[in-house]
């Protein structure tokens, strides 16, 4: 097997190489300074954060010194992503987070969800799963859920007689991880490339989509075939029985600073289901559920817990919307933009095989980079893809949504990232699921979704 740190370490290389290129082909070609800089530096950003060679929150801050030395855009462009909603929204997500750890509510949670569940291992797998899902609804960030639940799976786990790195213990931890993740991509506040879409999508078209349009189009097919068919597939690959029953779960009454959390929890998640009424951000709800979370005797910590926070999300999304912003600014992602439409000819095809196109064109940057990283390359070029294919520019930005829900390898995922390192997961036995998926994905979910799209009057 390839070792994963040195292909990464050469698929780095390879593109601070063709970066290179890019850097000096203005003294050779046409193209213009701004426009080949730009590529240059969004290619080795892009790859930095796609093989891990450094944290994401360093590559953004790379990104962020690049931008300025070599004058890509005003300060104002390059260090936008801190303006953007999409950044308070992690914010919110990380106090969020420190809240349900210090409270241990998000074990309480999980403990009164899986008593409901039976001890055989599809039942497992699918009582974890939407146990993970719920959880999905309160916490903004996949990978803080992740670095939650998996932990708490594994104790599961070895307590019903699977042991770590076994097929049983493997499938479970993938329960949990898909569970938190997949599904809540079609949740607006609840996955980070959803908030970087939204905020790019602000910040660089001026076009926003409300909680419930997003939700309404977005979950019924990807979210719910997610919450069918991903329990189905991880039993299909995982499948053991348990040596013994599990009955150590809690049964202790809700402490007050656990019921406290819960209500503003609930409130927050009221806020976020109505907000096509109130017009209100989840951002700043979720902003706002974490000011309440620290406030003295109203919260559940004090204000001194901020400095604990990891602020690195913080950074990386901020990077993220600020890259999106360069490339949009430059002319860059114009570029780009005329080559993908020159292979792919959109307009001489039926709808059916374009709405393919696009999803395929969402996938093909996805497996160059993260999803987190999609919209800084998509959003700018959403304007030529839409003139390119006849869409609206909305049901352009809502490709990439598809294309998270259903991907091929697991270096694509933060959040699936982190699962293989916590739980100690096989990377064969995981691209297997992802492989699985992605064909009932492309010969069921897809078709439906275009289906329940074109009805809402999307992809048309």
């Amino acid at each position: 097997m390839i070792n994963f740190v040195k292909f990464n370490n050469l698929v780095f290389i390879s593109a601070c190489l063709l970066g290179a290129v890019l850097f000096l082909s203005p003294i050779y070609s046409s193209l213009s300074f701004s426009v080949g800089v730009t590529l240059a530096v969004t290619l080795i950003t892009i790859s930095l954060w796609s093989t891990g060679v450094v944290a994401p929150a360093l590559g953004a801050v790379i990104f962020f010194f690049a931008a300025t030395i070599f004058s890509l855009g005003p300060p104002s462009i390059i260090f936008s992503g801190f303006q953007a909603p999409a950044t308070w929204l992690v914010f919110g997500g990380l106090v969020i987070s420190l809240c349900l750890k210090n409270t241990k509510l998000d074990i309480t949670i999980v403990g009164y969800l899986l008593r409901f569940t039976s001890f055989k291992y599809f039942s497992i797998c699918y009582g974890i799963f939407l146990a993970s899902f719920f959880i999905s609804f309160f916490v903004p960030s996949a990978s803080a859920r992740v670095a939650l639940l998996v932990p708490i799976i594994i104790m599961f786990g070895e307590k019903i007689g699977f042991k770590p790195k076994t097929l049983g213990n493997n499938g479970l931890v993938l329960s949990a991880t898909m569970g938190t993740m997949t599904p809540a991509f079609g949740i607006l506040p609840s996955n980070v490339p959803n908030v970087a879409l939204l905020g790019a999508s602000e910040s660089i078209k001026n076009i926003t989509f409300s909680y419930g349009e997003y939700f309404l189009l977005n979950f019924p097919v990807l979210g719910i075939g997610a919450l069918i068919f991903y329990p189905m597939v991880i039993g299909f690959i995982f499948a053991q029985e348990p040596e013994k029953q599990f009955s150590e779960i809690s049964k202790d009454k809700m402490e007050a600073k656990q019921k406290r959390l819960l209500f503003i929890l609930i409130l927050a998640l009221l806020f976020w289901t109505t907000d096509g009424y109130h017009q209100i951000s989840p951002a700043w709800v979720a902003l706002g559920a974490s000011v309440l979370c620290l406030l003295p005797k109203v919260g559940v910590l004090s204000g001194k817990a901020l400095a604990n926070l990891d602020f690195s999300q913080v950074i990386f999304v901020a990077g993220i919307i600020g890259l999106g912003g360069i490339a949009s600014y430059s002319g860059a992602g114009a570029y780009i933009a005329e080559i993908i439409i020159r292979i792919m000819p959109m307009d001489k095809v039926g709808n059916f095989v374009t709405f393919y196109l696009v999803v395929c064109l969402s996938w093909i940057i996805g497996v160059l980079t993260t999803l987190p990283a999609q919209p800084s390359i998509l959003v700018p070029i959403a304007s030529d893809i839409s003139v390119a294919c006849g869409w609206s520019i909305k049901s352009v930005l809502m490709t990439p949504v598809i294309s998270w829900s259903i991907f091929p390898f697991f270096y694509q995922a933060p959040p699936l990232v982190l699962a293989v390192a916590l739980g100690q997961l096989r990377v064969a036995w995981v691209t297997r699921m992802l492989f699985y998926y992605m064909i009932i994905g492309l010969l069921v979910l897809l078709p439906l979704h275009y289906l329940w799209g074109t009805s809402l009057g999307y992809f048309l």
